[in-house]
């Protein structure tokens, strides 16, 4: 038991937001581990990203309107393909082979 205690607090001080700002150079999202300084290379990806997000958003908004404008199409489909279907399942849900 003394050695699951000892092994536990391994884990903990290995995974401490102090260990991670030791192993990463001292700049580090709390709880997260990513690095979090302001350097240039940073700020940089940073906008590459956001500029990528903004574009990427104005291409799949009008086809995520379009999924949910045709949602319950899919539904009426779907609800129609079960009651089509339910006195087949029911008829060979009470068939017996008999030998």
């Amino acid at each position: 038991k003394n050695s699951k205690k000892f092994e536990e607090a391994v884990i903990r001080r290995l995974v401490s937001p102090e260990s991670l700002k030791v192993s990463q150079g001292g700049s580090v999202y709390m709880g997260y581990g990513g690095n979090a300084d302001f350097t240039a290379t940073n700020t940089a990806t940073r906008a590459g990203a956001m500029v990528g997000q903004a574009l990427g958003s104005i291409a799949i908004f009008p086809a995520l309107d379009a999924m949910r404008q045709s949602l319950p199409m899919v539904q009426a489909l779907l609800l129609m393909a079960i009651y089509v279907m339910l006195p087949v399942i029911l008829m060979f849900a009470a068939y017996e082979f008999k030998t």
